[in-house]
């Protein structure tokens, strides 16, 4: 199950179905379902995965180990220096608790997270954590938490620049527009039933579509809502209403749980200037640089600069997470 998670995040998001998966270098742990959903809902409000969607935490979930404490085992030991080993730890059951300078300052229950700022930081642990009765715990070494970081984010790097690569004004970028216009991309989700795009009004913003289906639905001759056509991945919403700043003609409405990234309009041109005029430009004067093929040896070299940061990292050995 894990693999498949992952490798349904390679093939959905990037919408291609030869991206090796190159997070099967990592070691990963099978989890009952009641322990993932556990784990998810711990994770979604801890720092360590504030900038994760929902598909990448189930990623990072799967590298966690489970580990037992008997009661009087020391989990984390104040001052104690912290390097590539050390772990954060996601309680699952049982009871813990914080010491410094051997007072007992709280205690810490299932649902709870430790280890996780130190091992963010790289800083000492401020407390002595200690097993107060049978524990059950999932952890995570922070050499592997970072590599995995940090291909989920060159990953979600060349995601967006393929989703650019459907504009059909993205061949008016230059390289380093291009690059610019990527970090512009904002990440956004829709329920199903959801409006994406409502017809008749001014829209700021036009949507890539990452995972997920759109519809787009019109009005017949009696002024009913009937479905025109269906949106999927990397599909793009409101290109023409973004580019000439017109009236949606149409209404957008999420047919599933959608995923899309978001590109806005006042961001744009706080970075490349007017919309119109910088279209307009472009058409007389286009760049020396194709930059829609630069995007795709671009996402290329970084799909092999992740495989890279991944396989550096060394399967644990036993007793290791």
């Amino acid at each position: 199950a894990a693999r498949e998670r992952r490798q349904e995040y390679f093939d959905t998001s990037s919408g291609q179905s030869n991206v090796p998966d190159s997070l099967a270098k990592l070691k990963t742990y099978p989890k009952c379902a009641i322990d993932t959903v556990q784990l998810l809902n711990t994770m979604e409000g801890n720092i360590m995965c504030a900038n994760l969607d929902s598909m990448e935490m189930n990623v990072m979930a799967d590298a966690f180990k489970e580990i037992v404490f008997e009661p009087g085992d020391v989990i984390l030991e104040q001052d104690s220096p912290c390097g590539d080993a050390s772990r954060c730890y996601i309680l699952m059951e049982g009871e813990c608790e914080s010491i410094i300078d051997g007072k007992v300052i709280k205690l810490v229950k299932e649902g709870n997270t430790v280890g996780s700022r130190s091992m963010l930081h790289g800083k000492h642990n401020p407390s002595t954590v200690r097993a107060r009765t049978l524990v059950r715990a999932y952890a995570i070494q922070r050499k592997t938490y970072r590599r995995l970081v940090t291909y989920l984010n060159y990953k979600r790097s060349a995601i967006y620049m393929d989703a650019l690569c459907q504009l059909h004004f993205a061949t008016y970028f230059t390289r380093q527009e291009l690059c610019k216009v990527v970090d512009c991309l904002e990440k956004v989700q829709f329920s199903s039933g959801q409006t994406v795009m409502k017809s008749e009004l001014h829209t700021s913003a036009m949507y890539i579509i990452i995972q997920g289906r759109v519809g787009v639905f019109g009005r017949d001759e009696i002024d009913n809502f009937v479905e025109l056509s269906k949106v999927g991945c990397l599909g793009v919403i409101g290109e023409w209403e973004f580019m000439y700043s017109k009236p949606a003609a149409v209404c957008c409405r999420a047919l599933t749980d959608v995923l899309a990234v978001k590109l806005e309009r006042k961001v744009f041109e706080l970075i490349l200037g007017n919309v119109s005029e910088f279209i307009t430009e472009r058409t007389n004067n286009p760049p020396e640089v194709n930059a829609v093929e630069f995007a795709r040896r671009e996402k290329k070299r970084l799909d092999l600069k992740a495989a890279d940061e991944t396989q550096s990292v060394k399967t644990p050995v036993s007793g290791s997470g």
